[in-house]
């Protein structure tokens, strides 16, 4: 799972006129977020209207009578709800507000009127990203209901004339508004938003916070090793060189103990801006250029004792 992501419990609002393709969208994100460690939970809305075909209880909304919706209102059980095409819809807080205190993301389907209520609650409107789906027109969006097969001529008219009035009234709330011109971009748009959105958590931002102390404290404990490191051995050296090469004359002793192994042939102030840089890089860095040293110091003994041949 990537770092970048944390189990913070967010909620994402989607919302947009019937038609504008919401579902497909929520559904091709939830599948492309999973894998980079984005799991968004769905949330079921409860409803007073009938089931359609293919809908099933519990899972496309939880269907109940009129009555006890009302109830469930009165009680205070819903985050929002709201007359929608003369029928009633509403969020459960059962159904939300105990995934976002595990930490859970939750993405919702709602009209436009929930999504304001939930803009205008102190609990829930920090922790919330509110995204409007609009088709490319009018025209495309009267299509689709038509494609659809599920409403009459006059549902069909009155959902059109809501649409203006959702993105009128959304304007003012909502952070993204998405074209569905085009599956593919629409998904990749709305996909961006939700990640933009988790990486400005105030858990995502205390974690970076806690990177940058780490990141720090390692920094300084390798700082303070470095010294060590970069202590020059050149007196051991040339004590080893004069056990093995007794006859090593004074001016090659004293030419190699003006040489820096760090450097080989540098002068001392080169040698040092060596070892700076070195120390910017790591320990590792120090140490790389020392056995370069040694060994650079041993080929010079070498071809100093080696007797010359002539070709």
């Amino acid at each position: 799972m990537s770092s970048n992501f944390h189990p913070d419990g967010t909620l994402f609002i989607i919302s947009g006129p019937s038609g504008a393709g919401k579902t497909t969208l929520i559904t091709e994100v939830t599948k492309q977020v999973g894998p980079i460690g984005i799991t968004l939970y769905f949330s079921v809305s409860h409803t007073t209207r009938q089931p359609r075909v293919g809908e099933i209880d519990h899972i496309s909304y939880h269907f109940c009578t009129p009555e006890r919706f009302e109830q469930m209102a009165q009680r205070g059980e819903f985050i929002e709800h709201a007359w929608v095409h003369e029928q009633r819809y509403g969020t459960s807080k059962a159904e939300v507000l105990q995934r976002l205190e595990r930490g859970e993301d939750v993405i919702l389907d709602i009209d436009y009127q929930g999504a304001r209520q939930i803009a205008d609650d102190p609990d829930l409107s920090h922790r919330s990203l509110n995204v409007f789906i609009f088709p490319p027109s009018f025209e495309h969006l009267e299509q689709r209901l038509r494609d659809r097969g599920l409403n009459t001529e006059s549902e069909i008219q009155t959902r059109l004339q809501k649409a203006i009035d959702e993105i009128e009234a959304g304007k003012e709330f909502y952070h993204y508004v998405i074209i569905n011109d085009d599956l593919k971009v629409a998904t990749e748009c709305l996909k961006a938003a939700i990640i933009a959105k988790k990486l400005q958590t105030r858990t995502a931002l205390e974690a970076i916070g806690k990177m940058a102390e780490r990141l720090k404290e390692e920094r300084d404990g390798r700082s303070a090793i470095l010294p060590m490191a970069q202590v020059p051995l050149r007196a051991p050296r040339l004590k080893a060189r004069r056990a093995a090469h007794p006859g090593l004359d004074a001016e090659a002793e004293d030419e190699a103990r003006q040489t820096d192994p760090r450097g080989h042939g540098r002068d001392r102030s080169q040698s040092d801006q060596v070892a700076a840089v070195g120390a910017g890089r790591g320990s590792g860095y120090v140490r790389t250029h020392r056995v370069e040293a040694v060994l650079s110091a041993a080929c010079w003994v070498l071809g100093r004792l080696a007797p010359s041949t002539k070709h």
